[in-house]
């Protein structure tokens, strides 16, 4: 923050080992851009139901890990798709899983609070 407001880390303490990074379809898509664009402060990133275009790629020495959820029904994203994006995604460094959902669509809150705890064992492999 600027001028006179105090950054969050400032108030409160961020352990820079446990900073990671979610999106769900347009969010997915922008934290997989941001993680193949930038050497964030996070260890690893997670989606659900989303994936970049993979001609925006670009190589990234400091790549860090992405897990992609993806429903096997999803219509907005489907898996071959997907499948092409992970390729491109460990082409340009990164380590990537994906993981089909079975019987799943594009709703991340029907299946969220189930998937959740394995999203968080992932990102902290």
């Amino acid at each position: 923050l600027v001028g006179s407001e105090m950054c969050i880390r400032d108030r409160y303490y961020i352990d820079p080992e446990q900073i990671y990074l979610f999106g769900h379809s347009a969010g997915g898509i922008m934290a997989q851009y941001i993680a193949n664009r930038s050497d964030g402060p996070w260890r690893g990133v997670a989606t659900h139901g989303a994936f970049i275009d993979p001609k925006g790629l670009r190589p990234n020495r400091k790549a860090v890990p992405i897990d992609i959820y993806l429903g096997q029904e999803d219509h907005l994203f489907p898996v071959p798709m997907a499948q092409i994006t992970g390729e491109a995604l460990a082409k340009a460094g990164h380590d990537v899983t994906l993981f089909v959902i079975p019987g799943h669509s594009h709703w991340f809150y029907k299946v969220g609070s189930a998937i959740a705890d394995q999203i968080w064992m992932q990102l902290k492999r």
